[in-house]
């Protein structure tokens, strides 16, 4: 068990406004790789990295009624600092660890809130299902149990949300 290892963990987050039958949204892919190293069966030093993927997809139910993609903006967290979208709060950060017979338990060192990212994405549609959602939903999105402020623009007989 001795050496150097490492644990790449990959996964994704489908964001999205709307409900189980008419929604869009994003899919954001993630990746962290974990890097720890063990001596005489003892968990000695490791580090973690945390990145976004650059492939995001368009999320639409039903297919096709939404065209969403991410868009540059800003983003505010709790301290009133500002970032520019997308915002990752850790792309890196330590970990501990400990062995336990034949198994390793990580420990990523995370502060409160833990890691977590910010983007900005826009959907539109030219459907008049989708066009009417959008101009009469309600002014707040909620993803995630979390509220999202959002816009709704008519042009060119197009209507997107941010």
């Amino acid at each position: 068990m001795d050496g150097r290892w490492q644990l790449e963990i990959t996964g994704h987050d489908q964001l999205e406004f709307g409900t189980e039958h008419l929604a869009g949204g994003v899919r954001v892919d993630w990746q962290s790789v974990l890097d720890f190293f063990i001596e005489d069966g003892v968990f000695k030093q490791g580090t973690g990295t945390a990145s976004l993927l650059p492939q995001i997809n368009t999320v639409s139910r039903p297919e096709g009624m939404f065209e969403c993609q991410q868009e540059s903006g800003i983003f505010a967290n709790n301290d009133g600092q500002s970032f520019s979208t997308p915002h990752l709060r850790y792309r890196a950060f330590p970990m501990l660890g400990e062995v336990k017979q034949a198994n390793v338990r990580l420990y990523p060192h995370l502060d409160y809130p833990g890691n977590y990212y910010a983007l900005l994405y826009r959907c539109k549609t030219g459907n008049a299902l989708g066009s009417f959602w959008l101009e009469n939903s309600p002014r707040i999105a909620r993803e995630l149990s979390k509220r999202q402020n959002a816009i709704v623009k008519v042009s060119d007989s197009t209507y997107s949300r941010n």
